[in-house]
């Protein structure tokens, strides 16, 4: 319901330990299950027979076991497989402990260190000179909160979104929100790149605690210049650095360690 979304988004702000996949648990395809005294909580969706856990609990750190008991009972009810996708190191190993799962690694998060980022040396070279290059050509780009918008920027990005997907699905459950641009959501953020007055590319961030921003969709039109991403994803982070914040999380490279280990004999994904 609309008042236990309200009440969980209450919950991950004010936890500073929170995981960066936390907002996601405010996705309106999830059912929730929470403590006894509502504190904390487990978001999940039932999928062919198996009850799918978003990620770590959410809330009180101290009552995830209790959360986690509450939400073995459920799936024992209901002869429900339980199972977990995207949690946390911390998560996983009350999940472990807990509920007696086996923890499979399903890849690595690119998450930036507002204060130590820099443009500067060798190994950001590359970056550099992209940004320098798609700069000059007079690409522009320029990060806000969502609720700072005018309605018809609103618009004119919602209406983008949709068309920017070409046709393909929505996809996501643990790593991904199920709506974009939504007033109740006007604390995400977001990075706008304009060409001659033109949005090119977008990319919307929730909110991390209070302290960090978590990449949700990153999106741009069909033939523009390569280097717009790089941009986007500068411009995010100094206006992080700008406001005090933390961490910029870039979501997930799923697998990215089972695929260097197929690349090193040449194989391809099975």
């Amino acid at each position: 319901t609309q008042e236990e979304c309200e009440l969980v988004k209450k919950l991950i702000a004010h936890d500073a330990d929170q995981d960066s996949l936390g907002y996601f648990a405010t996705r309106r395809d999830k059912s929730v299950i929470f403590s006894q005294n509502k504190k904390a909580g487990i978001a999940y969706r039932v999928q062919s027979g198996v009850m799918l856990a978003s990620g770590d609990p959410f809330g009180e750190f101290s009552l995830w076991p209790e959360a986690i008991d509450a939400f073995l009972e459920e799936a024992r009810e209901h002869a429900w497989t339980p199972a977990v996708m995207g949690a946390s190191d911390r998560g996983g190993e009350v999940w472990v402990e807990r509920a007696e799962m086996l923890a499979v690694d399903i890849g690595d998060e690119a998450l930036i260190n507002v204060k130590d980022f820099t443009l500067e040396g060798r190994t950001m070279g590359n970056v550099r000179h992209m940004i320098n290059r798609i700069g000059r050509k007079g690409y522009e780009a320029k990060t806000s909160r969502w609720h700072e918008l005018d309605e018809t920027t609103k618009t004119e990005l919602r209406m983008l979104a949709k068309k920017w997907r070409y046709g393909v699905p929505e996809r996501g459950f643990s790593m991904s929100m199920d709506r974009f641009g939504e007033d109740s959501d006007g604390d995400a953020f977001i990075t706008i790149t304009r060409y001659e007055g033109q949005i090119k590319g977008l990319l919307y961030f929730v909110p991390w605690s209070s302290h960090s921003l978590s990449l949700d969709r990153m999106q741009r039109e069909r033939g523009v210049e390569s280097g717009v991403n790089e941009l986007m994803i500068v411009t995010a982070v100094n206006y992080a650095k700008e406001h005090g914040y933390k961490y910029v999380s870039l979501n997930f490279a799923a697998f990215r360690s089972l695929f260097e280990r197929a690349d090193k004999i040449s194989a391809g994904p099975v």
